[in-house]
């Protein structure tokens, strides 16, 4: 038996951390298997004859998780800051002039109809993550903080 710990990227909650272990623990010649969500590892013992590590890193990858090293490079912080200033628009937008806030005078249509570009825009931006969500739950079949949120 070999053991091994791989980082794990994407686990965001301990059910993560479950649906990771379960996942493995399915693979033929694997021993023990614990996941610790706090560190974002896995530490295993698995039979190197019946298992390579590229078996345990496509299943990882399959149900939605990214071993280290394999994550891509995103721009979150560019993705946060046009999805704030769409959200800070469409508090203004809906809310603006219930709390006093000068607001123009904009017809229900033309304010409704600006409320949604803002709602989409929003979700566009972060596409991946409501994707990643759904991906999720449907391989899994278990929900987890991407489904629930």
């Amino acid at each position: 038996m070999k053991k091994l710990t791989i980082k794990v990227k994407g686990m965001h909650c301990p059910s993560c951390a479950l649906n990771i272990e379960h996942a493995i623990r399915k693979l033929d010649g694997i021993g023990e298997v614990r996941v610790n969500f706090n560190s974002g590892s896995v530490f295993l013992k698995y039979d190197d004859s019946k298992l390579s590590l590229k078996d345990i890193a496509k299943t990882i990858r399959q149900i939605g998780y990214a071993p280290e090293g394999e994550e891509e490079k995103e721009n979150y912080r560019l993705k946060l800051i046009i999805a704030s200033l769409f959200s800070i628009s469409l508090i203004y937008l809906s809310m603006g002039k219930q709390i006093g806030l000068p607001f123009p005078s904009f017809s229900l249509k033309i304010l409704s109809f600006l409320q949604f570009i803002s709602t989409t825009l929003i979700l566009f931006v972060g596409s991946q993550f409501y994707r990643k969500g759904l991906e999720v739950l449907i391989r899994n079949r278990k929900a987890d903080m991407n489904t629930l949120v």
